[in-house]
């Protein structure tokens, strides 16, 4: 399989996201047919381990969907816990920013599929 180079020009989408009491920007730039394939985040101090952190979890994530991962494929890998307020329910939410930054990748993915 090879990765899919994007056009140096392309539609992006850009939504506020909150994890754990932090907002982020998610930015989600899009291959010629509407399929996120690259995804950008900002929110934490621009400098700090956990900025960096999550940039090089973008990179990678941004990757693996340029050579053909699903969207829906990545968040399932990733750990989930019980939703707030629901501690003996099922893991439904994301474990971490990066959970909840490909759980908006992968309803954009679903929205563009719709």
């Amino acid at each position: 399989m090879t990765r899919t180079r994007l056009p140096n020009r392309r539609w992006a989408l850009t939504r506020d996201i909150d994890f754990d009491g932090h907002a982020y920007a998610v930015t989600v730039g899009l291959d010629i047919a509407g399929r996120p394939a690259e995804v950008f985040v900002k929110g934490q101090r621009h400098g700090s381990a956990l900025d960096a952190l999550l940039d090089d979890c973008c990179i990678l994530a941004s990757i693996a969907l340029q050579y053909g991962a699903r969207p829906a494929e990545l968040r399932r890998s990733l750990s989930r816990v019980p939703a707030l307020g629901d501690a003996l329910g099922p893991a439904t939410a994301p474990a971490s920013p990066l959970g909840a930054i490909l759980d908006l990748v992968a309803d954009i993915a679903e929205g563009a599929a719709a």
